[in-house]
């Protein structure tokens, strides 16, 4: 049978030596369409099958409890809110599940790294004393933080192997020395494996902390390691030997109704009233963490959907004219069949004969498909959209044997028909020179017919989408956003990185505003905290004067310097913008946008309407002004119901402020000046996405 096997490979390799074109043809067309389809597998293996890379990742398990959080909630790419504890639960539930698993928390966050005389944005993973240890995860040099790390004041920091190679060059020396991570000198006491990147498949942290870091400055008036309602940590845990998820369960979910009832409850019914009843009925559930933790495969779903049908459609295309062209060689060939059939050879073994032909086929266009799912893979990186990150899909062997498997399926499916038609020709016609009767006469004829109009029909839908899809783009290119896009460029800063007190934060930012101001062609500067049209929102709730409301209304929030709507030529309706006058010291004060004053029956001028982001009995905050709607996350779905509060007033700047720069000069030349003048202000600070207004409003 080898023997038989390897004679077909060389007659199939001659025959395509003889006659290239067609072997050139199938292949190219079926690579098209083999690449674009490995290229979205392999963001879907990742996203939605692959477990984590380390030791029996069947017996992790993810926490996860449902319902309302007070008071303070913030979530990263590891989970929702739902999955977020304070640091208090997570101590309290480690001791009482101790018996049954093992448990970890963690939390990512961006920080400012600082070593030797440079400071630089980067990823951190804050983690629990088990974090390393629930995963059997061990160092590649030196340790691993552990629970000495976590009980007193932040102390150790583990480096990831990528960061010890770029940043120290994989200097063992780098063991001891310091490094300042959110402005916290920190010792360098290990190295993480290659390749462990924590929990949270596609992120690429740089370094590993201690949860009891106090990354917030001046955040709150309770540490972090106290709070019992700054809800921020994710946790994880490994089932001890021989006990079932059900148990475990039992056990924890029985200590978190404890607690919640006996210590937590009572404080949400000072503070959040309206919600303690669904804050008391809240309960623990533990679901599978084989595949880590992170809001990726739910947010991708949709994404890979649009992407598997497109590529899908691709490779049928292919494959309807692999049987046009396999139909067209079958009938140059009917002389060769009928001479073999006179001789006696076997139905079956013409069929594996032209199989293998097939098969050889199919492994030239695998190959071939590799380079196009690279090249697909790169551009989906450079696109990177919001909602699909591939975080390092590559062509792994899994990538390769899809490829493989996919050309193979394919070109069989679709060979077997004209293989069939070929097998079957009447010997005795052939040789009377009649090969279209002898190989399937009218009712081919009709066959190929119906393949050739289904090839044009698919090309028609790609086409189709295709136009709807430039269609789209254009709509989205024209639609009213409320504010200017053009000769604006925009970036952020983060003071707060770098551990600095609020005052100190306050001052940075103003400092900046007056250097660009001060820069030839610049006629507008204007700060935001949350980053107009990126997919990033800030939800508040309100209480309105007068309005009878059940429960807390929730908007839009952002928090803007004085030239914010003249930089972005946001009008003011009604009212006044905000001025220097608007302090810590002075009255609080607010602007709202016409839907706001629409959703809560303002009228067309709410102007001296008060309102409470606390209560409704505390009504402390009045509306000095009205804009018109504009554009805030995204440039679809219509305006949202906006406040806007002045940077001035805030005693927490942690978030930064993304700086929008009105200019005559071009956007190049403006982005060329700006690391320059955050430089002269302090050279510590880092200049993050910088980009243009324009293209920014484009990616959404």
């Amino acid at each position: 049978m080898l023997a038989n096997l390897l004679h077909d490979v060389r007659y199939a390799l001659h025959g395509f030596a003889l006659r290239p074109m067609f072997a050139v043809v199938v292949v190219l067309t079926l690579s098209v369409g083999i690449g674009v389809n490995v290229a979205v597998f392999s963001i879907y293996d990742r996203l939605m099958l692959r477990e984590l890379n380390v030791e029996n990742p069947h017996e992790l398990v993810n926490l996860v409890a449902p319902g309302p959080r007070c008071c303070n909630v913030t979530r990263t790419g590891q989970g929702t809110g739902d999955e977020t504890f304070s640091y208090p639960m997570f101590r309290d539930l480690e001791r009482a599940g101790e018996p049954v698993v093992g448990l970890a928390a963690s939390r990512m966050i961006v920080a400012a790294l600082g070593r030797d005389d440079s400071t630089a944005p980067g990823s951190a993973v804050l983690v629990s004393g088990g974090f390393f240890s629930a995963l059997g995860v061990g160092p590649e040099l030196g340790r691993v933080l552990g629970d000495a790390d976590v009980e007193g004041p932040a102390a150790a920091v583990v480096l990831s192997y990528d960061y010890w190679q770029t940043a120290y060059g994989g200097d063992p020396s780098a063991l001891g020395r310091t490094l300042v991570v959110a402005g916290r000198p920190l010792t360098i006491v290990g190295v993480a494996p290659r390749g462990f990147v924590g929990t949270t498949p596609g992120e690429r942290p740089q370094v590993f902390a201690p949860l009891t870091l106090e990354w917030f400055p001046e955040r709150l008036r309770t540490p972090l390691v106290e709070d019992r309602f700054f809800f921020y940590a994710y946790v994880f845990g490994r089932l001890k030997p021989g006990v079932s998820v059900e148990q475990a369960q039992a056990v924890l979910g029985t200590a978190y109704r404890a607690i919640v009832s006996e210590v937590e409850v009572p404080v949400v019914a000072v503070r959040e009233p309206d919600v303690v009843e669904d804050y008391r009925a809240t309960s623990l559930s533990l679901v599978s963490g084989a595949r880590g933790q992170s809001q990726e495969p739910e947010l991708a779903k949709g994404p890979l959907a649009v992407f598997f049908a497109a590529t899908a459609t691709i490779l049928l295309i292919g494959c309807v004219n692999l049987a046009n062209l396999m139909f067209a060689r079958g009938a140059a060939r009917v002389g060769e069949i009928a001479v073999r059939a006179s001789l006696g050879a076997a139905r079956r073994r013409l069929v594996a004969l032209f199989s293998v032909e097939a098969l050889v086929l199919a492994g030239f266009a695998a190959v071939a498909s590799l380079p196009v799912a690279f090249g697909v893979l790169r551009a989906i990186d450079a696109l990177q959209p919001p909602d699909l990150r591939t975080g390092g899909a590559a062509l792994d062997s899994r990538a390769v044997a899809a490829a493989f498997a996919i050309a193979a399926l394919a070109t069989l499916v679709f060979a077997l028909l004209p293989i069939s038609k070929l097998v079957a020709t009447d010997p005795v016609r052939a040789l009377q020179g009649s090969a279209a009767r002898a190989f399937g006469g009218k009712n081919l004829g009709r066959f190929r017919f119906t393949l050739a109009t289904s090839q044009i029909a698919l090309s028609m839908l790609l086409l189709v989408l295709a136009a709807l899809f430039t269609q789209s783009l254009a709509n989205v290119a024209r639609v009213d956003l409320g504010l200017r896009t053009e000769s604006i460029v925009t970036f952020r800063v983060i003071p707060s990185l770098n551990g600095y007190p609020v005052e100190r934060q306050r001052q940075t930012l103003e400092a900046i505003e007056r250097e660009l101001r001060s820069e030839p062609g610049v006629t507008h500067v204007g700060t935001a905290m949350v980053a107009l049209l990126t997919g990033s929102n800030w939800g508040t709730s309100v209480f309105v004067e007068g309005l009878e409301q059940s429960g807390k209304q929730v908007v839009n929030a952002n928090q803007i310097d004085t030239g914010f709507l003249a930089t972005l030529d946001i009008p003011v309706l009604a009212g006044r913008n905000f001025t220097a006058a608007d302090t810590l010291d002075s009255p609080r004060v607010v602007i709202v946008n016409e839907s706001f004053a629409q959703r809560f029956g303002l009228g067309s001028s709410p102007i001296g309407k008060r309102l409470s982001f606390e209560s409704p009995e505390q009504l402390d905050v009045e509306i000095v002004g009205l804009v018109a709607d504009a554009a805030y996350d995204t440039v679809k779905g219509g305006f949202p119901v906006q406040i806007m509060t002045p940077r001035a007033q805030a005693n927490r700047l942690d978030n930064g402020a993304t700086f929008y720069v009105r200019s005559r000069q071009s956007p190049e030349a403006m982005l060329a000046v700006i690391p320059r003048v955050v430089a002269r202000v302090d050279s510590s600070l880092s200049v993050m996405e910088p980009t243009t207004f324009s293209s920014q409003a484009r990616r959404t």
